[in-house]
């Protein structure tokens, strides 16, 4: 998911995070992202997702690869909660059903 560092301003894509307190900080906080001259910077302690980054607007393209954006909503919901679970393989299902959900909201786009 693209962020960009509150401190800098630099626009990273966020692969994964761990916040043991969730928006509070704590000394074991780290953050994974690829910057923006696509080096990856691997757990990356003492960034919280809540306190250091903000979210950058992402526009749709009309021209939108369905099946590149699931891979993305499904790595990043599977990399949201993977640490917290026991049975990685029923989880990783559900990521992808997780991601067509999402995508199957999206393409109604503002239809009620």
């Amino acid at each position: 998911m693209k962020k960009r560092i509150r401190k800098t301003g630099e626009i990273v894509d966020v692969v994964a995070w761990y916040n043991l307190m969730g928006a509070e900080r704590d000394k074991y906080d780290s953050v994974s992202y690829i910057d923006s001259k696509g080096n990856e910077c691997v757990k990356v302690e003492g960034l919280n997702l809540a306190w250091d980054f903000e979210d950058v607007e992402e526009v749709l393209s009309p021209d939108i690869d369905w099946e590149q954006r699931r891979y993305e909503v499904a790595k990043e919901v599977f990399a949201s909660i993977y640490d917290f679970t026991i049975d990685r393989i029923n989880f990783a299902k559900y990521a992808v059903d997780a991601a067509d959900a999402l995508i199957s909201e999206l393409k109604k786009g503002g239809e009620k």
